[in-house]
């Protein structure tokens, strides 16, 4: 994260989410291609039941940022978040990335 002249504020943090796509026989999944998700934390991969139960953990996350008030200084100062999220090229996508920014939040440091 970078600040006012190009200060860095924080350090960046990097996320990984991993899943495949497998062609599924099992007749309890709506779809017959279906993706197998690999946890950040190394836990067993695992096939979600829904749609929804398979965004949640691919798309759903919170990381948390300190920065202290002195590497600010005084005053008023705008802070945003900028996410980044790329894919390679695969038989059903072409290769792309989409990048994402957060309202910024007004910080008063006196």
């Amino acid at each position: 994260m970078k600040g006012p002249f190009g200060r860095k504020l924080a350090e960046l943090k990097k996320g990984v989410r991993k899943a495949s796509f497998y062609l599924s026989r099992d007749p309890d999944l709506i779809y017959r291609i279906w993706p197998l998700i690999v946890p950040e934390d190394e836990g067993p991969p695992r096939i979600p039941l829904d749609v929804e139960d398979a965004k949640a953990p691919m798309f759903d996350f919170t990381k948390r940022f300190e920065v202290l008030g002195a590497s600010l200084g005084r005053g008023t100062h705008r802070l945003a978040a900028v996410a980044s999220v790329k894919w390679g090229r695969q038989s059903y996508t072409e290769k792309s990335h989409v990048e994402g920014r957060s309202r910024p939040v007004m910080v008063k440091i006196e």
